[in-house]
């Protein structure tokens, strides 16, 4: 899947960028709303690249890193827990017994497992079907600029990730997970609009998603 720094087909405002492909100047320097997403299902994350031979070793290698890159996904899956509390709703309700809870979400190894197991020729094929289908995937963050432009806030995110560490940004808690800056992809949609119009959006798009490393 191509996606230096290119419009989106058939979304002409629409820019995808690769911040494996450092190219942050691709970012328009205009308001609007963004999303990042989790690239690590590629060649090029996996440390596979086109053009060159590839070795049962290098396959091997790649397959540790996927293993390894699943189950970090995964733990910032499970970080987003539920609590609460549940009673027998058919007693009333100052006799019934009540219970807290605890929940989060829980996960079978199956699947992941499946592509390990392949031959070489089979794993990447299927690596290069699974990066196409990106933007099939929920992306980990959403949100928007409306005082500073979306360039600025990338940089922000960036510089979050590098320099912020113990914060609640964005970039510290993508760290935290043992995740890449490079790992990412930013998609954006650039807009006109400067004020509530981009704030009801973004909350609607919250509601929509529910971005694992969304508000806080």
């Amino acid at each position: 899947m191509e996606m230096v720094g290119s419009q989106v087909q058939g979304f002409s405002n629409s820019v995808i960028v690769p911040m494996a492909a450092c190219d942050i100047e691709d970012i328009p320097s205009v308001p609007g709303i963004y999303a990042y997403y989790i690239s690590f299902l590629s060649r090029r994350s996996l440390g596979l690249f086109r053009g060159g031979n590839i070795s049962e070793q290098d396959i091997l290698s790649a397959k540790l890193i996927l293993a390894r890159k699943f189950k970090q996904f995964l733990a910032l899956r499970k970080e987003r827990r539920y609590e609460g509390s549940v009673r027998d709703a058919q007693r009333y309700s100052h006799i019934a017994p009540s219970y807290s809870i605890r929940l989060e979400e829980d996960f079978v190894a199956a699947p992941v497992d499946a592509l390990l197991a392949m031959s070489d020729s089979s794993f990447l094929n299927a690596v290069d079907i699974l990066e196409s289908t990106l933007l099939l995937q929920s992306p980990v963050y959403v949100g928007i600029a409306i005082e500073q432009t979306l360039q600025d806030r990338c940089l922000q995110h960036r510089s979050d990730f590098y320099n912020g560490s113990g914060s609640s940004g964005f970039g510290s808690r993508l760290k935290k997970f043992g995740f890449e800056w490079t790992d990412l992809v930013f998609v954006a949609s650039p807009s006109r609009a400067y004020g509530n119009e981009l704030r009801e959006v973004e909350k609607a798009v919250q509601l929509l998603i529910n971005p694992i490393l969304g508000l806080r």
